[in-house]
């Protein structure tokens, strides 16, 4: 997308919000002949957004269900779960550098009459001596885990296998955010609307519940029991692969329960509401929901 020339300058954007309840009539716009609308209509939007998301994410979500891309399969049983927990490592450099420079020379001057003749030279050396050391510390987030499970499934009557990958509540957070971002660099770099949804992502990212920790648990304590008396389950999810999802919910039989692993459903929600506000105030998006089904 082209640059688009900038209307107001960043910095006045608390004196505008002071009058966004009557935006139109402060500027008056249309009546002074304004030819260069998309930018205000980039600015109307940077407001709702700002007036409407946080309503939004402050309501009660649905958790994914089947249709429009998500895949759900019943019968399933498990027969392997691995763990991936969150690490972070930080480390530190520290020590010191010494550099010794110096200039040598000699030099020989000789007069004959009225003229001078000289002859020298002139050496530079140096010698450099460093020494650091290196610190690092790894940690393991041991109540934020991610799971891979790979469960046995009958497709017609041969067992099959479906891999279903939940990354670590962090991750998923950060993906959200990833998905949005990108959102607003479609709408246009450092746009309006770019602004609107960087300044948005931390409520973004903290607006649903995740169970994966759980479901980790809970799929382990049913792989400790006999193969004869281990439940089925039932998997929601988006197919990323050959006979492998990114796991959106999971139902453990004997429980209507739905637990929410990545949470597909809010996030093309909310991809839906951004479009919904922006169509609204003047500028229809195209590929919302190619960007929402990317997940």
């Amino acid at each position: 997308m082209p640059r688009k020339r900038q209307l107001f300058p960043h910095h006045w954007s608390p004196y505008l919000e002071r009058s966004r309840t009557s935006l139109d009539k402060v500027l008056d716009l249309d009546r002074l002949g304004w030819k260069g609308g998309w930018d205000l209509q980039d600015w109307k939007v940077n407001i709702a957004l700002e007036d409407h998301i946080p309503a939004f994410l402050s309501r009660p979500h649905p958790l994914t269900a089947p249709g429009d891309g998500v895949e759900l399969h019943p019968g399933l049983v498990i027969g392997e779960v691995s763990r991936h927990f969150d690490s972070k490592t930080t480390g530190s450099i520290h020590g010191w550098l010494q550099h010794n420079l110096g200039f040598s020379g000699v030099g020989v001057g000789l007069r004959v009459a009225s003229f001078g003749l000289g002859v020298g030279t002139l050496g530079l050396r140096g010698s450099s001596t460093a020494q650091f050391d290196v610190d690092t510390t790894s940690r393991d987030d041991l109540v934020s885990d991610g799971f891979v499970a790979v469960f046995d499934a009958e497709d017609r009557g041969r067992v099959d296998t479906l891999r279903v990958i939940a990354p670590g509540e962090q991750a998923v957070r950060e993906m959200v955010t990833a998905v949005i971002r990108s959102f607003g660099l479609e709408m246009g770099e450092d746009c309006w609307r770019d602004q609107a949804l960087q300044g948005l992502s931390p409520a973004i990212a903290n607006a649903f519940e995740t169970e994966i920790p759980y479901v980790s648990d809970r799929l382990n304590a049913i792989l400790r029991q006999p193969v004869e008396r281990r439940s089925m389950v039932r998997v929601l999810g988006v197919p990323i692969h050959q006979r492998v999802l990114l796991g959106g919910a999971i139902a453990f039989n004997g429980d209507n329960q739905w637990h929410q692993l990545f949470p597909i459903r809010f996030l093309r929600d909310l991809v839906d509401e951004i479009s919904r506000i922006s169509s609204a105030n003047g500028l229809p998006l195209r590929g919302s929901r190619e960007i929402a089904s990317g997940t």
